[in-house]
C-alpha cells in the first residue's frame, strides 16, 4: 500500500472526529432544540453517541499515524535545511511534535526563531519597516508593491536565512531584530532553504483590527519570496474567517505561493506539513486540513 493511500485512509477517520453536529454541540442555543420533547432528547442522545464514536475513531487514527509517521515521511526531506518560525501563540507541544516529524523526514532544523508580541502588534509596525530596510543582507531586496510590515519582515528573515547570505550579514539582520525586541532564537541561526511558520489558534482578533493575523499571513508570503518555500501551519480556528490561515487562503497572491495546514495539533497535520514542504521545493502550493476552505484533508 502506498504512503498516500495510508494517509488518505487514515484521514477519513480523522475527519470524522471533526464532525460534531448541531444537536450534539448546541442543544439549547437560540434556534436549537429546547430538549423538552422526548423525541428530541432521543435524537440528542443518538447524536452524542455518534459523536463519541467519531471522537474515538479520530483518536485511533491519530494514534496510528503517530506510530507510523516515521515510515510515512521517512527520508522525504533528506539533505534539506528547515527553519521554524514561531508566532507568539504557537503551542510548545505542537512545535516539539513537528520537530520530531521533521527529524523523521530527514530534515535538519537549522533555526528556531520565536517572534514576540511586539513583532505582531501595531506598536512595532513602523520600527519593523525601518529596521528591515536598514538591516537587509547584501543583494536582497524588499517588495515595492506590497509594503506591509509583515511582508518586509518576512523578506528580511528569508534573506537572512538564505545560503547566499554571509554569516556576518545574517548576524546583523537577526541581531537587529533581536536587539529591538522583535524575536528571540534557540541556538545559532544557520541558513535554511525552507521555512515553517507555526502559529497556535491564530483566530480573528478585533482588538487590533486583526493586525496580528494579517502580519503572519504576510510574513509567510515574504519568507516564501526569499527562500525556496514556506508553509504556514496552525490550529483549526486559524482557518475560520479572519484567521491567519484563512487570510492566506482568501488571497490569490498568497494562495498561489504559500502552503497552509490548519491542523498542526494533529499527527495528520504535521505529516501534511512535511509533504507541503516537499511541494514547496517544486514551487507548488496546497492548502490542507479540516477547515472548509482547505483544498484537501491531507497532503
Amino acid at each position: 500500500m502506498s504512503k498516500s493511500s495510508v494517509i488518505a485512509g487514515l484521514g477519513v477517520g480523522i475527519a470524522l472526529g471533526t464532525a460534531f453536529g448541531f444537536f450534539a454541540l448546541a442543544p439549547n442555543v437560540e434556534g436549537g432544540p429546547a430538549g423538552n420533547s422526548s423525541a428530541i432528547q432521543q435524537e440528542l442522545n443518538a447524536e452524542k453517541k455518534r459523536a463519541d464514536v467519531e471522537e474515538l475513531q479520530s483518536n485511533a487514527a491519530n494514534d496510528l499515524l503517530n506510530q507510523f509517521n516515521g515510515d510515512i515521511v521517512d527520508g522525504s526531506l533528506a539533505d534539506t535545511s528547515v527553519a521554524v518560525v514561531l508566532a507568539p501563540d504557537a503551542v510548545d507541544a505542537d512545535v516539539d511534535a513537528l520537530k520530531k516529524v521533521l527529524e523523521n523526514a530527514g530534515a535538519t532544523v537549522n533555526a528556531t526563531i520565536e517572534l514576540t508580541d511586539k513583532a505582531t502588534s501595531t506598536d512595532g509596525a513602523d520600527s519593523l519597516k525601518s529596521l528591515a530596510s536598514k538591516s537587509l543582507p547584501s543583494g536582497a531586496t524588499l517588495s515595492e508593491d506590497k509594503l506591509s510590515p509583515g511582508m518586509h519582515t518576512g523578506q528580511l528573515l528569508g534573506a537572512a536565512l538564505s545560503d547566499k547570505t554571509s554569516e556576518s550579514d545574517r548576524a546583523v539582520a537577526i541581531g537587529a531584530l533581536e536587539k529591538e525586541g522583535f524575536l528571540s532564537h534557540d541556538g545559532e541561526v544557520k541558513d535554511a532553504s525552507l521555512v515553517v511558520v507555526v502559529a497556535g489558534n491564530a483566530d480573528k482578533d478585533d482588538q487590533d483590527g486583526n493586525y496580528s493575523n494579517t502580519f503572519l499571513s504576510d510574513l509567510a508570503l515574504g519568507v516564501d519570496s526569499s527562500t525556496d518555500g514556506a508553509v504556514l501551519a496552525a490550529r483549526p480556528s486559524s482557518a475560520a474567517k479572519g484567521g491567519a490561515v484563512a487570510l492566506v487562503r482568501g488571497s490569490r497572491e498568497h494562495v498561489e505561493n504559500v502552503s497552509t495546514v490548519d491542523n498542526i495539533n494533529a499527527d495528520s497535520g504535521r505529516i501534511s506539513v512535511i509533504h507541503e514542504l516537499e511541494k514547496q521545493k517544486d514551487n507548488q502550493s496546497k492548502h490542507v486540513g479540516v477547515g472548509e476552505n482547505a483544498s484537501a484533508l491531507t497532503a
